[in-house]
């Protein structure tokens, strides 16, 4: 959610504007104590005809079971390089025309967990069909290390086999009909 704040002691603040009803109740729920979070806001939202949240894993997890990696990637030739934040919950696959092309296994990040370390001036996009998705590629090597995604253009798609010193075993892959998109 964008209007939140996080305090070095883990607090999760929400907009007064935003969320007036909860703000009070929530305002001093520990980042430790995820699970009184999502009743609070489970409660609030069942009142809502509907609503869309996205919290951070770091919020929700409290640090116990959900573990958020850092990890950096890059293309082939290393002229692009970038870091991602995520805990790898799972991976995608696609059958549209250019990732059934590519054959990449990928992982959904926000933009706001993604940094472009080095390359931008090495990247080229490609677009097609509605021109929403950018696929961008390495002008030197030709590698795709990453794309925006077209359903939801504020994150992106994430080549694994791009990250350095990554181990897929265990993830579940889930196959998305980018095909039937229209």
């Amino acid at each position: 959610m964008t209007q939140r704040g996080e305090s070095s002691k883990g607090i999760v603040c929400f907009h007064n504007s935003i969320f007036p009803e909860i703000s009070n109740y929530v305002n001093h729920v520990s980042s430790d104590e995820p699970r009184a979070l999502m009743c609070i806001l489970d409660r609030w939202l069942r009142g809502k005809r509907s609503y869309r949240v996205r919290l951070p894993v770091r919020v929700l997890s409290g640090g116990r079971g959900v573990h958020v990696k850092t990890v950096t990637g890059s293309c082939h030739c290393g002229a692009v390089r970038f870091e991602i934040s995520s805990a790898f919950t799972e991976l995608t696959t696609c059958d549209c025309s250019i990732c059934r092309r590519k054959n990449a296994l990928m992982v959904k990040v926000h933009e706001s967990e993604f940094k472009l370390l080095a390359g931008a001036e090495s990247l080229t996009p490609y677009q097609f069909h509605s021109f929403t998705a950018t696929h961008y590629f390495c002008k030197v090597c030709g590698i795709y290390p990453f794309h925006r995604k077209r359903v939801t253009p504020d994150f992106l798609g994430i080549n694994i086999f791009c990250l350095e010193n990554f181990d897929a075993t265990g993830i579940p892959v889930r196959a998305t009909a980018g095909a039937a998109m229209p």
